[in-house]
């Protein structure tokens, strides 16, 4: 299955060269009196520069919390204009294969690297959102993304791929359980609230927000 969307992502002085693995993680953002916003997608950073990162997310205003927050610090926060889909289900990683000629190596989950997809360097990410075998793909201001998808829908004829929306995404979603900023989750929402207390991690340093989760209902 493959469903398009576009990302709201964006990054720190960002750079797109990816030229090695790198992993990705899922974060929990929240306000200081509540959850907010979440980052839906994933945290690539590039062991090459420890100080660049690219945040992907989808629903959720993580772009205005991190500029405000970055009031007074020595960062960059851009967008560039890059589009997430993805490919998930049973044959996801055989369709990758035919489609890049090979798997990336150590391609486990959360596993970020570059791949070249009928002639494009693309950025593809071990991850997704409907709680299958999966993997990602982002499209940049440089592809020819009409060709990219082309190459990918000959990659997977003869796989069962079939191009859906954001609809069967989204009841993939909901059957597993998955959380979506503003239709599960609002700006009033506590972590424990929305059954994310086992990401808080009370004994860290000093964090935005920190004061109200101590204070906050935990039942």
């Amino acid at each position: 299955m493959m469903a398009r969307k576009s990302s709201g992502g964006f990054g720190w002085t960002i750079s797109c060269g990816f030229h090695i693995l790198c992993l990705c993680q899922y974060m929990v953002v929240w306000r200081k009196t509540c959850l907010g916003v979440a980052v839906w997608r994933i945290l690539v950073s590039q062991r090459d520069n420890p100080h660049r990162f690219w945040y992907a997310q989808a629903d959720g205003d993580f772009f205005g919390w991190a500029r405000a927050h970055a009031s007074g610090m020595e960062v960059s926060i851009t967008d560039p204009d890059v589009f997430v889909s993805q490919v998930q289900g049973p044959n996801s990683l055989k369709i990758l294969e035919a489609a890049a000629g090979a798997l990336p190596e150590k391609f486990t989950y959360f596993a970020c690297t570059q791949v070249e997809l009928g002639g494009q360097d693309v950025v593809v990410t071990r991850t997704g959102y409907t709680n299958e075998l999966g993997w990602e793909f982002y499209t940049e201001p440089h592809h020819d993304s009409d060709a990219l998808w082309a190459h990918l829908q000959r990659a997977g004829a003869g796989l069962g791929m079939e191009i859906l929306g954001l609809d069967a995404m989204n009841i993939r979603r909901i059957e597993a359980g998955i959380l979506n900023a503003g239709s599960d989750f609002n700006e009033t929402t506590t972590p424990y609230a929305a059954g994310l207390g086992r990401f808080v991690d009370a004994d860290k340093f000093d964090f935005i927000g920190k004061a109200a989760l101590e204070a906050a209902d935990k039942g």
